[in-house]
């Protein structure tokens, strides 16, 4: 894979500070906080009552904040429904996207660049400061990490100089491809953890207690196999698409496909919760205006 970087400033970036924020967050997130040390990285999610998923993000906890960084516009829907319980806590909540230039750097020879700057990188999943920026690990498969720089030019302000930029939905593409999915603004509230594969990705901890639409998230998981999850679907096309449902050869609607990404050579990349018993084999379609587009699909887990 070619190494490159992009911007993360089309993120929302929310900071949760104050004595309670640790206790009010573990009441409504999907993830554990109480097991999570300063500068560690956990994905996660907000339900709504009925324990569909409003919000995911990755999160990072610092000495004096967590912050979560979720696509555009999930931001102030995630405030708007959290500051409905945070009366009852000593915390506050503020929109950080401001506050550092972030930027996510992919590839082995991201990892190189990085290390002329810092000595002892953090292992996947954490984060160190550097000179008051901070590095979060987000490796896998590949190396992949973000850096947060603050207004102050630091060691880690000129590592993306050697690389290819590009645009962010390769950075999301590479999410999508490890079964990280960030809802997006047309999603909020359509689709349980369950139905976008969170129970597989990490983004739940089934041991921690009580939050808003965990008994109905818990039911689901505990009731045995999933009727539907979250599926990888690939096409081709010149052209943005105006449709979006799935179809079968016989033209019967499977899904609608979502979190839409335009890479390069006319690939297009999206997601859809299919029922489990779909043969990944079997011929489906994008409907874009009664244009059938012969498309792919395969399970993400």
């Amino acid at each position: 894979m070619e190494s490159f970087y992009t911007l993360l400033d089309y993120q929302d970036l929310l900071q949760i500070s104050g004595e309670d924020s640790e206790k009010f967050l573990q009441g409504q997130l999907t993830c554990d906080l109480e097991n999570l040390p300063p500068w560690y990285c956990q994905l996660g999610a907000v339900c709504n009552t009925k324990g569909r998923v409003y919000s995911s993000f990755r999160l990072l906890r610092t000495e004096n904040a967590f912050y979560l960084a979720m696509q555009s516009g999930i931001g102030e829907i995630t405030r708007n429904n959290l500051s409905k319980y945070m009366p009852f806590y000593k915390a506050e909540m503020a929109d950080a996207s401001q506050h550092y230039k972030r930027i996510g750097l992919a590839g082995q020879q991201s990892q190189e660049a990085i290390e002329k700057c810092v000595s002892n990188l953090p292992e996947p999943n954490q984060a160190i400061q550097v000179n008051g920026d901070i590095l979060v690990n987000l490796s896998g498969d590949i190396p992949r990490y973000e850096i947060w720089l603050t207004q102050e030019p630091g060691p880690l302000a000129d590592v993306s100089v050697e690389l290819t930029q590009k645009d962010a939905s390769a950075w999301q593409a590479l999410d999508l491809e490890n079964g990280i999915l960030m809802v997006m603004q047309e999603d909020v509230e359509q689709y349980t953890p369950e139905e976008l594969n969170m129970d597989l990705a990490g983004f739940i901890n089934w041991d921690k207690g009580c939050y808003t639409g965990q008994e109905i998230v818990a039911r689901m998981h505990y009731r045995g196999k999933a009727g539907k999850r979250l599926y990888k679907v690939v096409f081709e096309h010149a052209e943005p698409v105006t449709g979006t449902a799935l179809k079968n050869s016989s033209e019967n609607t499977l899904g609608i496909v979502f979190n839409i990404l335009y890479l390069k050579d006319n690939l297009i990349l999206g997601v859809a919760v299919l029922k489990t018993s779909i043969d990944p084999a079997e011929a489906v379609f994008l409907d874009d205006e009664s244009n059938l587009l012969p498309a792919s699909i395969s399970p993400l887990f």
